[in-house]
């Protein structure tokens, strides 16, 4: 039984910095994606610090949301006027509609919780923006993510990490990334801690906006709660019994889809707390209970990437992370069908929520990853 990843065995650890060992980079413009916030911001000066040509892209998704406001998209162009570099507005609305929107309602309609960030991370930023930089004459795409990227020349890969601050690290939602993007991204702030980037930041005088943590539904309109979003693309709120596991009736729901598995607030019954285990979509039943019913140990995952290719000899060990802010707990991960994962956790753990990311660790080195589909017993 494998205990580590096949491509680990035998492998040195990989020199730990955001520069790509074995990849020029420099003598080409850098296309910085610029979101009007601290991060990216100050990911530009960095470039700049180095000498390289850079250009500033602000990417607009949709009107009225909170990703890209007109009041960020005005700090963007202020700060790209102050670091002294072009400054582009890149309208990505349609294939944000379809790739990240249109991802979301289908997701929700299967009964998941879905992660719109990490496609979007993959679709949108790594996908339709990169694609705009290299068709463009940019060499990389740049970006204020907290990651990094390590170039192993022994192997020809390049590898995705963790970023240096464990507080901000934001590798969790860039596991959908591989060998066709890695080699043209580079994150600046891989190897600096948040508090660093805000002394730096005020110490320039800048008076930059701290965006939103990337896993907000940023696409919301302003004022918008999410139940009425759903609602304006079809998805209604039907009151509809409240049951146990046991299929005993003990209250009234809302709507299906204002619920998540794991969900504590909101269930107003007497003798809680109680927390959501699922959704019965055909008879329009939540079903709940108990804390320690809504642990699990085995979960199944599709929608697989592995950030270098080919996929791992199973079994083998890892740490998973089942959700943004979940601390990752170890596994043994087995192939499932031809397609699938299956993850066996050491403990069992709370709210394993289909619709999330799967993400696999290897020490500082995302694995890859992919979509839970469910849970097994």
């Amino acid at each position: 039984m494998g205990t580590v990843p096949i491509f680990y065995r035998g492998l040195p650890k990989p020199k730990v910095g955001t520069k790509m060992q074995g990849k020029k980079w420099g003598q080409s413009p850098i296309l910085l994606a610029m979101s009007g916030g601290v991060d990216s911001s100050f990911a530009g000066y960095l470039l700049k610090e180095k000498g390289v040509e850079v250009e500033g892209a602000f990417m607009f998704f949709c009107p009225n949301s909170r990703c890209c406001s007109r009041d960020a998209e005005i700090r963007a162009k202020e700060v790209a006027k102050k670091l002294g570099i072009p400054f582009h507005r890149v309208d990505a609305q349609a294939i944000f509609r379809e790739k990240v929107i249109g991802n979301f309602l289908e997701n929700v309609k299967r009964g998941f919780t879905p992660n719109p960030c990490t496609v979007c991370n993959e679709q949108i930023k790594f996908g339709f923006l990169l694609d705009f930089a290299l068709e463009n004459g940019f060499s990389h795409l740049a970006t204020g993510h907290y990651a990094r990227v390590v170039y192993d020349a022994e192997h020809g890969a390049f590898r995705l990490l963790k970023g240096k601050d464990e507080h901000k690290d934001q590798s969790y939602m860039l596991y959908r990334l591989n060998q066709r993007s890695l080699p043209h991204v580079l994150f600046p702030l891989g190897d600096w801690h948040k508090q660093e980037v805000y002394e730096k930041t005020r110490a320039l005088g800048w008076e930059v906006a701290e965006a939103k943590e990337s896993q907000d539904l940023c696409f919301l309109p302003r004022g918008i709660t999410l139940q009425k979003f759903l609602e304006q693309f079809g998805f209604p709120l039907r009151p509809g019994p409240i049951i146990e596991s046991s299929g005993k009736v003990i209250g009234t729901h809302d709507g299906l889809y204002a619920y998540t598995v794991g969900q504590r607030r909101g269930i107003k019954l007497p003798g809680g707390p109680f927390y959501v285990l699922g959704q019965d979509f055909e008879r329009n039943s939540l079903i709940v209970g108990k804390r320690e019913e809504v642990e699990k140990k085995i979960l199944i995952a599709g929608e697989i990437n592995w950030v270098v290719g080919p996929p791992p000899e199973f079994p083998f060990w890892a740490k998973a992370r089942i959700r943004y802010g979940h601390k990752e707990a170890p596994a043994m991960v087995e192939r499932f069908e031809e397609d699938k994962l299956k993850v066996v956790f050491k403990e069992p753990q709370f709210a394993i929520t289909p619709g999330q990311a799967l993400v696999l660790f290897h020490e500082e080195e995302v694995l890859g990853g992919g979509v839970i589909l469910g849970t097994l017993d």
